[in-house]
């Protein structure tokens, strides 16, 4: 059995424009996806940002038809750092050049996590 937690968000007319997925996976980290929209610039990758915190870089990996792949493994001070902030950033640049900003609450995240666990026994 695979549980995972995830956020999607999306527009009035129900368009996903981003969805993000999180497993447990060795010790502290959780790893997972995050899909993006079409339309964006695939070699520039993305930055993640808790807050005010480091940027951390991440590289597409591919495209499907729900839009852009992001694989994602966070370690154990990342995921604290989850647990402490209210959003994460994600910056990504368009085809046409122009930075976009998208935000993912991290409202719920620790108490979603701690659920996943008792579920997977971890």
């Amino acid at each position: 059995m695979v549980c995972a937690i995830s956020q999607q968000q999306t527009q009035q007319d129900g368009r996903r424009v981003r969805a993000v997925e999180l497993q447990e996976d060795t010790g502290d980290a959780v790893s997972g996806t995050l899909v993006l929209p079409f339309g964006l610039q695939l070699g520039r990758g993305i930055i993640l940002q808790i807050d005010d915190t480091a940027a951390l870089p991440f590289r597409f990996s591919t495209c499907i038809p729900a839009g852009r792949l992001v694989p994602l493994k966070f370690d154990g001070e990342t995921v604290a750092a989850f647990r402490e902030g209210s959003t994460l950033g994600v910056k990504a640049q368009s085809i046409n050049a122009r930075e976009l900003t998208f935000s993912v609450s991290l409202k719920g995240f620790t108490a979603a996590r701690e659920r996943l666990k008792a579920l997977v026994g971890t």
